[in-house]
């Protein structure tokens, strides 16, 4: 694999990424002394410098694009200048970076406070990346969670492209298309729930707009021709083929071609049960009426025109579609993403089946068709439990995508990570194992008082608090309470900070400015350190990339 990296800083993607055989067609950086790290560092890789220079560049062929685009206008700690401040912008020349250079896969990174910018900075991006055709993936991750000492939480966005992905028809491949198509009927589903029912469907999950669903089927190409409809059958049919319905399954019978009109919102005439195996026929045709329901939805201006016929003519689809995944393989990446949105779908359709039913005379016909239904979602429901964070896309979900358990499942006391003591023993930590019994994961703060997390300048000194016995109290049996045992703050030294991000000790001492490499100042390398990406996190999304990468390789359907 091959990457190009912008907003390059010391490199942490190299650091991670270099020793899975991976090589760096070329950084961009301006700030001098990373320039001059890179430089020391990876002086095989050129520094095409300034990013607005991009046109300018040369031709490169990279699988991946990664960079962290300055974070000071979306900082919590700075001005929130949003994309209108000098550095937010480039948010925007990243995408143009992606454009011209057309990698299958981008990583980016930057703060948590672009989740609040009043510019909407990070929905810009994401539309910029699927205009340009890029399933996406975001999620917040911590680096306590991978295995370093510190709580430093950064929004990560992966992206895979579209087109590569439908190169071949793989088990990937059917999964994400599947979670898509699961999403659009879910959001028909939202609409009609509010359409008939007082008040909100139940489900926790966050569910598209109509027009989320609209961008959703013009990033599958579904808005242009039946062509590309029929492409994305393709791939589902093949995943049905190799994994068929379990034999004794009930399915409901087709209500949009067993049904006549609808008059009011109540059918005149209504679909019937039937316990049978889900033939192939069956299964295209739920799927292709539903497209048409789809389709019709994002298109009405008023969810008005949602009957209880297209809701339950849709159910039967997710039903088809979360059997599938059910029966895929868990280990591909797609899959818990999949299966989150398929649970979320079923839980869904199965409040509206029974609001559907809690009156007696007025939908009578319906008790039959979606009892079959209820029964069948709780099966598969069954089948699907158990699984992880929720996101779209190839490459960061998976069930145990964080090291230990993240928040709100972690256990209290649940150890998570090293412990800043156990973590920097020796070269400056901060005692030995014995010693850092019971301390805190590292949470710097600065001088001023602000949080060194997430400053978005990395200019200050990060400071940790520690006692003798590493943050330990002692307890005095005399006066029956807890005392503090000699509290105090010190900074931490700069190869602290090194291992606080995953690099090697002495990464950032490099001769600069006359003095040698021992006598390097620690001001520009606590500034480098805290601007740059942990590189535990970029090993793991980089073994990620490489098992998505794999399933062209490995899975590929007939």
């Amino acid at each position: 694999m091959t990457f190009g990296s912008v907003c390059s800083g010391i490199e942490a993607a190299s650091v991670a990424w270099h020793p899975m055989g991976w090589q760096c067609a070329f950084t961009a950086e301006i700030e001098h002394f990373p320039c001059a790290v890179l430089e020391q560092r990876w002086p095989d890789s050129p520094n095409l410098g300034d990013i607005n220079e991009y046109k300018s560049w040369p031709d490169h062929s990279i699988d991946i694009l990664v960079g962290g685009t300055p974070c000071q206008d979306f900082s919590i700690a700075g001005q929130r200048a949003g994309m209108a401040g000098s550095r937010g912008g480039l948010t925007m020349r990243f995408l143009d970076i992606a454009r011209r250079y057309k990698p299958r896969f981008v990583v980016w990174e930057n703060v948590p406070g672009i989740l609040s910018d009043h510019t909407e900075a990070l929905h810009s991006f994401l539309d910029g990346l699927e205009a340009l055709g890029y399933i996406v993936d975001v999620e917040i991750l911590d680096a306590q969670f991978f295995g370093l000492a510190q709580r430093r939480r950064r929004v990560f966005v992966c992206a895979q492209s579209l087109e590569a992905l439908l190169r071949q028809k793989t088990d990937s491949s059917a999964l994400t298309i599947a979670q898509c198509w699961l999403e659009i009927l879910h959001a028909v589903c939202i609409a009609g729930h509010n359409r008939f029912a007082s008040v909100r469907a139940s489900s926790a999950s966050a569910s598209l707009t109509a027009d989320g669903a609209r961008r959703r089927m013009k990033l599958f190409g579904m808005l242009a021709d039946e062509s590309q409809w029929m492409r994305l059958l393709e791939h589902l049919d093949a995943a049905q083929a190799r994994c068929p319905v379990e034999p004794g399954c009930s399915d409901s019978q087709n209500g949009a071609s067993q049904a006549g009109g609808t008059q009011a919102g109540l059918l005149t005439d209504l679909p019937t049960a039937n316990q049978s195996t889900a033939t192939g026929a069956r299964w295209k045709n739920h799927l292709a009426e539903s497209y048409a329901v789809a389709k019709s939805f994002i298109t009405s201006t008023s969810s008005k025109t949602i009957t209880p016929l297209e809701i339950f003519t849709c159910s039967q689809a997710v039903l088809h579609i979360a059997r599938l995944i059910s029966q895929l393989n868990p280990s591909l990446p797609p899959f818990w993403s999949a299966a989150s949105s398929a649970l979320a779908g079923l839980q869904d359709f199965t409040n509206y089946a029974r609001f559907a039913n809690s009156d007696l005379f007025e939908r009578v016909g319906w008790i039959l068709p979606w009892h079959d239904f209820i029964g069948e979602a709780e099966r598969t429901n069954g089948a699907l439990g158990g699984v992880g964070i929720e996101c779209f896309g190839t490459v960061l979900p998976l069930s145990a995508s964080m090291r230990g358990n993240p928040p709100p499942r972690r256990e209290p006391r649940e150890k998570i990570a090293p412990t800043i003591g156990s973590r920097l023993k020796g070269g400056g930590g901060l005692g030995t194992d014995a010693e850092c019994d019971g301390a805190l994961i590292a949470h710097t703060f600065t001088s001023e008082g602000h949080d060194a997390s997430e400053d978005g300048t990395g200019r200050r000194v990060p400071l940790v608090a520690m006692t003798a016995n590493s943050i330990s109290n002692r307890y005095d049996a005399e006066s029956q309470t807890l005392v503090p045992n000699r509290a105090g703050v010190r900074r931490l030294t700069p190869t602290e900070v090194e291992r606080l991000f995953g690099f090697p000790d002495g990464y950032t001492a490099i001769p600069w400015r006359g003095k040698p490499a021992g006598k390097c100042p620690d001001s520009p390398r606590y500034r480098a350190l805290g601007n740059s990406m942990a590189v535990t996190i970029m090993q793991w999304i980089g073994r990620r990339i490489t098992l998505a990468n794999e399933q062209s390789a490995h899975h590929c359907l007939p």
